[in-house]
């Protein structure tokens, strides 16, 4: 197995402590202590010119033992640089060829034998509650097929009741004809594993479309007292972020417009950039003359990125989606700027974002994927050639748990 590095809980950062060459091995931070201990990996830096470096002590605030350039090129950086322990490419593939050699070198018993191969394993649990991979000459680790499918022909005719308590999570993949909802939401008992359901029906409509637009977020001051409904701006930069946005009822996604003067938000309807006026759904908030607003997400601060709020359609108990995306590109001349970024509702990190490529001149591309949920709401960000082409996002499918 492939080394594999311990994660820090939502990735805190800390600044290089004075400026580095390309070759130091000894590397001096502010805050040596929001670092996993030694060995382990650093990214030094953001975006696609960072560096990833692996360390093997800590000495005081001195990442020392550095192998420069783990991952990325070696470079020299200036004081104040982040350094943090995000998830890395590392990370990602070494934990795939990790499940991959596992997957092929097990056999029964306790997990970890690596003395023998075998194919078709099931998995079970011990009577100490461990993981085992099943023996098929061993009668207690492989139930008769018989009684299985009559027990599954009995748990097909409940609809109340405790559903499996302290069992092993039986996954079916052949349920159909589920006529009423509420049979996926029985109490499944307090060891049960949450049922995941898949709905493949599409959402009517599209959760943004835009058209011609800016690529870097909007940002301008409140001019006079809002409404309830409306917002008035002036001293605004990259107003073209607005002025592609489609509205009307074919379009459910909210555009997330931020007041970091207050620290809160409002969902845009409508933009009319020739009045400088921002239509919301209505809110009782607090804005007022001279407040900052801006497209900018406030949860990913990776600059450019802006969110979109999926309530209208996306209830509270979905925790992922699958989108279905499409670029139309009518530029005559080759770009390898021209995609677009989708993330989750969080902080950035490398690992979560997917992208649409539409470099090809005069090319319609297309694509799908699933991307998590948070707090119904999700963010996307468009690359430096997207700004005279069109953008559209719809759901296909949702995804989400059944608790009791």
């Amino acid at each position: 197995m492939d080394t594999m590095y311990p994660a820090k809980i939502n990735s805190p950062a800390t600044t290089l402590a004075s400026g580095i060459n390309d070759n130091v091995t000894t590397i001096p931070l502010t805050d040596a202590s929001v670092l996993p201990a030694a060995t382990n990996l650093a990214v030094i830096g953001t975006g696609e010119d960072a560096e990833t470096i692996l360390y093997t002590g800590k000495s005081v605030n001195d990442l020392t033992g550095c192998t420069r350039g783990f991952q990325g090129t070696a470079k020299a950086w200036d004081s104040g640089t982040s350094v943090a322990r995000f998830f890395t490419a590392y990370d990602y593939d070494t934990l795939r060829t990790n499940l991959s050699t596992h997957d092929e070198t097990e056999t029964p018993g306790i997990h970890g034998s690596t003395t023998a191969n075998t194919a078709s394993k099931l998995v079970h649990r011990d009577t100490a509650g461990r993981a085992m991979i099943s023996d098929p000459a061993v009668d207690t680790h492989i139930d008769n097929q018989g009684a299985r499918d009559a027990a599954i022909s009995t748990h097909a005719g409940l609809t109340t009741g405790v559903h499996g308590a302290g069992a092993n999570t039986l996954w079916h993949g052949g349920l159909t004809n589920i006529v009423d909802k509420t049979h996926l939401s029985q109490d499944f008992g307090a060891s049960a594993t949450r049922l995941r359901n898949l709905i493949l029906t599409p959402i009517t409509g599209e959760i943004i479309r835009e058209l011609g637009t800016g690529i870097s977020a909007f940002s301008a001051s409140i001019n006079g007292t809002p409404t309830t409904t409306s917002v008035v701006y002036d001293t605004e930069t990259n107003e073209g972020d607005l002025t592609g946005i489609q509205s009307g009822a074919n379009y459910w996604g909210r555009r997330i417009l931020h007041n970091t003067t207050r620290s809160n938000s409002r969902k845009i309807v409508s933009v009319n950039v020739a009045t400088n006026t921002i239509t919301t759904e209505a809110s009782t908030d607090d804005w007022a003359d001279n407040d900052v607003i801006t497209t900018q997400s406030q949860t990913n601060t990776m600059a450019g990125y802006c969110d979109i709020d999926l309530s209208a359609e996306i209830p509270s108990t979905v925790t992922a989606i699958q989108v279905f995306i499409f670029l139309d590109n009518n530029e005559s001349t080759l770009d390898n700027t021209r995609y677009i970024m989708i993330h989750p509702f969080m902080a950035y990190d490398f690992g979560y974002r997917q992208w649409l490529n539409c470099n090809v001149p005069d090319l319609k591309t297309q694509g799908t994927y699933f991307l998590q949920v948070h707090s119904q709401k999700m963010t996307y960000w468009k690359a430096g050639g997207c700004d005279d082409i069109g953008i559209g996002i719809k759901v296909v499918a949702t995804v989400e748990y059944a608790d009791t």
